[in-house]
């Protein structure tokens, strides 16, 4: 019998080498758990200097740490902005928390509360708290004490440990109709569909899906 040639077997370091910059991440994943920081630093850096956010964003907490490169607070918050404005959640979560502290460049409590924001809208639920406490101290944005409590009780919603005592608190301090619409608001709102690749959801991968054949 004759049966047509077996493909080759594409792995990740092959796929890595030729500038797949999923793979480039992957791995360098791979490294950074197995200890070889410098290594999986370097591969995370190509990957983010070809545009993949979830890279981008990784490369920025190893700059927040100092592992595998420079400790470098100012590096770090380039990079998880690029991250944010390519659709990370978690890095326009940590780019608010870098711009509320004033932390690897100036301090903007209007910008943090613009990251805060997005985060919030995407399910981050440490942005929705913090974006609570924005409206109820007025810190970049007007005070709104309504505002506070619906983003309050969405944190509350989606598991926040500290957010029912903001909800009860806030609750005696806006009348019972506003505090209703909040509550109508809060119970309704579900998060916006975040994109995928961004975030690190890269579905099957060529190299990680084996070989049938």
């Amino acid at each position: 019998a004759r049966y047509a040639p077996v493909p080759e077997v594409v792995t990740v370091e092959a796929a890595a080498a030729s500038g797949n910059y999923i793979a480039q991440y992957q791995l360098a994943q791979d490294k950074l758990r197995s200890g070889d920081f410098a290594g999986g630093a370097a591969l995370m850096r190509k990957a983010a200097l070809k545009g993949l956010p979830m890279a981008q964003y990784a490369l920025a907490k190893l700059h927040e740490r100092g592992t595998g490169v420079p400790k470098d607070l100012t590096l770090s918050r380039e990079w998880t902005e690029k991250a944010a404005l390519g659709g990370n959640v978690k890095a326009m979560h940590d780019l608010a928390v870098f711009l509320a502290e004033g932390e690897g460049g100036e301090q903007s409590y209007a910008g943090a509360v613009e990251w805060f924001c997005k985060g919030a809208e995407y399910g981050v639920v440490d942005s929705q708290y913090n974006l609570g406490v924005l409206y109820e101290q007025g810190l970049g944005i007007s005070p709104n004490l309504t505002e506070s409590l619906f983003w309050f009780q969405v944190a509350a919603k989606n598991g926040d440990g500290g957010a029912p005592s903001k909800v009860a608190e806030l609750k005696s301090r806006v009348s019972p109709e506003a505090a209703g619409q909040a509550a109508a608001r809060a119970d309704a709102w579900t998060p916006s569909p975040a994109n995928a690749i961004a975030n690190g959801r890269f579905g099957a991968q060529p190299w990680n899906i084996g070989n049938p054949l």
